[in-house]
Order: C-alpha cells, then sequence, then structure tokens
C-alpha cells in the first residue's frame, strides 16, 4: 500500500481533481471533513454534479400529539385533531348529521312513517304536521252510474249523487228559467246560424259592461 501525506491536493490543470472510475477515497466518516452548511443541514445534488447544502423541513413536535394527523397550511406543518363519529351504541338505522358545529345521529324520516298494517291501497297524505293513509276515491266508488245517462255527479259536501242538468223544458211547479238582468262586465255569446238564441229582458249593461254577440239573439 502506498501513502502521500500532504496538507493540500490542488488540480494539475483546471479546476477539478477526479477520482479514478472503479476507486474509492476511504476512511472512517470522522476522518472526512467537508466545509460549509449549517447544523442539521444535508448534501444534496441537482445531478449535474453540483453539491449544496440544503434544510429538510422538520416535523413538529409529536409530544402530546398522541391520534392526530399530519397537516399543513400550506406554509408551516402541524399536527390536526380527527373528528371523532359520536358513539354508534343504540344507533342502528340512523344518519350521521351536524348543525355546522357538532356531528350527532338522526332518525331517517321514513322510519316514522304510521303504521301500514291493514293500509292496503291508500295513500300517503299530511295536514301540514301529521302523516297519515287515506283512502283513494275510485271510479267504483261512486254511485251506481245505471239509469243515469246524461245526468252530472254532484256533491253536498258529504255524499255524492247524480242529478238531472236543467234542460229547455220546464215542467215542474215553481221551477223558472232564469238569466241575468244587469250585465257589468265584458261577455261574448256565439249563436250558430243553425241556432236561435233568446234572452228575457229588460236587460241593462252598465258602465263597466260590454256584451259582444256573434250571431242573432232575441230579447224578450
Amino acid at each position: 500500500m502506498s501513502r502521500i501525506l500532504v496538507n493540500e491536493l490542488g488540480a494539475r490543470t483546471g479546476t477539478e481533481i477526479v477520482i479514478k472510475s472503479g476507486s474509492t477515497l476511504g476512511g472512517a466518516d470522522s476522518q472526512l471533513k467537508i466545509t460549509g452548511g449549517s447544523s442539521g443541514q444535508v448534501l444534496t445534488t441537482n445531478g449535474l454534479g453540483v453539491l449544496t447544502w440544503s434544510t429538510i423541513a422538520s416535523l413538529p413536535s409529536q409530544s402530546g400529539q398522541l391520534g392526530k394527523f399530519l397537516t399543513t397550511d400550506g406554509n408551516a406543518a402541524s399536527w390536526g385533531s380527527v373528528d371523532a363519529f359520536p358513539t354508534q351504541t343504540s344507533n342502528t338505522g340512523k344518519f350521521l348529521t351536524t348543525n355546522g358545529t357538532t356531528v350527532s345521529w338522526a332518525t331517517v324520516a321514513q322510519y316514522t312513517l304510521p303504521a301500514q298494517t291493514s293500509q292496503a291501497g291508500k295513500f300517503l297524505t299530511t295536514d301540514g304536521t301529521n302523516e297519515s293513509w287515506s283512502t283513494i276515491v275510485h271510479p267504483e266508488e261512486l254511485p251506481s252510474q245505471s239509469g243515469q245517462a246524461d245526468k252530472f255527479l254532484r256533491s253536498n259536501g258529504t255524499t255524492a249523487t247524480w242529478e238531472t242538468v236543467s234542460g229547455a223544458e220546464i215542467s215542474e211547479l215553481n221551477n223558472f228559467f232564469k238569466n241575468w238582468n244587469v250585465i257589468d262586465t265584458t261577455i261574448t255569446t256565439t249563436v250558430a246560424a243553425t241556432e236561435n238564441a233568446a234572452i228575457i229582458g229588460p236587460l241593462g249593461i252598465n258602465t263597466t259592461g260590454k256584451w259582444n254577440i256573434d250571431g242573432k239573439v232575441t230579447i224578450m
């Protein structure tokens, strides 16, 4: 083994001293001394042979931060708390909700529907406060239509009945044909050329009224 004892090495030509390929400089880490840099910095390369000292961002203190996660505001790292769920005991079927500050478990509305037992064929309705099941009025629940040709359906607020449409023939005592005697709005009457129309007078038209007649109307 050859030994060279020198206090300084310098390039014979140029500015670089090159170690022959396949060869290394050996020695303990305590024997290697590179000037420059600061305590805690590391030596990095740009991949082009240029070495520089760089500072590695250190983690914030982990003391007392059990169970937290590492987060950053874009400038500094810190430990953040994970929002814990409220207890799940006895909360089967509920959903997680928040009032903007606190999370909690809430009941899904469908589980508060009124009982469905014996409510087949009914529909769900509400009075604005409470839900309930109501019966749908089916055509078969109308009064019988047998023998009710040309009649109209009428209700007294409780019961539906078929009633006769008043026609041109008045055959009942004290049953009269009636029409208005003052026109106070704009109306239009259309009478086909193949039809006759009549109205019982006298008939007044006030300043807010207007009667447009398309055809022939006789005032009796």
